[in-house]
């Protein structure tokens, strides 16, 4: 019971880490649209 409790708790980390660098990367694309919006107009 422990091998599989620490595998979850591994892959609990690993995915909220990417959903964190997903909503970085969310962040960043917005901003470069917006600042290509900014220099369009």
């Amino acid at each position: 019971m422990a091998v599989p409790a620490s595998h979850e708790v591994v892959g609990r980390s690993v995915a909220s880490r990417c959903f964190q660098a997903l909503q970085r990367l969310g962040a960043a694309h917005a901003a470069l649209t917006d600042d290509w919006q900014v220099v369009r107009t």
